[in-house]
């Protein structure tokens, strides 16, 4: 075959094999927002929603913390109220608000830092000075707190 006339099916494959990451990007936004519309009316206010991410970052706090629930948005991970990570912040909510601790409070020394993913991210987020009495709350604690019950599970 003339090597003219692969020249187009060499640049459609191209194409396709660029835009497969970004469809599933796509199908997996639809899936999440079909399956969010889906469970809607069976949520309350004050309902916790515990989920999965697909970061590094997440993947790291699995690893560590042996449970597949991770996300997080203070990159620190520090005890202060100047930024907070998920966790934290439901955990001072009900504390505070509520005098209810939700989950044990843990050091970052009592999770598992073994793993390669975890040290990498650790060393991204303090260099070689690990505050390892950081208090941390993490979600699969408060996942497991006597305090709450499963209203839904997908």
């Amino acid at each position: 075959m003339n090597r003219w006339l692969l020249l187009p099916f060499l640049l459609l494959a191209a194409l396709a094999l660029a835009a497969y990451p970004r469809l599933l990007r796509f199908q997996s936004q639809q899936a999440a927002e079909a399956a969010a519309t889906q469970t809607a009316s069976q949520l309350r206010d004050g309902d916790l929603i515990f989920h999965t991410s697909l970061s590094a970052q997440s993947q790291a706090i699995q690893l560590a913390t042996k449970s597949p629930w991770s996300h997080h948005y203070d990159l620190a991970f520090g005890w202060t109220d100047d930024r907070i990570y998920c966790s934290e912040l439901i955990w001072k909510v009900y504390e505070r608000g509520l005098g209810r601790r939700l989950g044990t409070l843990q050091q970052l020394k009592d999770f598992d830092l073994s793993h390669p993913a975890v040290q990498a991210k650790l060393r991204e987020r303090y260099g070689r000075q690990l505050p390892l009495s950081e208090p941390v709350i993490s979600p699969v604690s408060i996942f497991n707190s006597p305090e709450l019950v499963t209203a839904l599970q997908r």
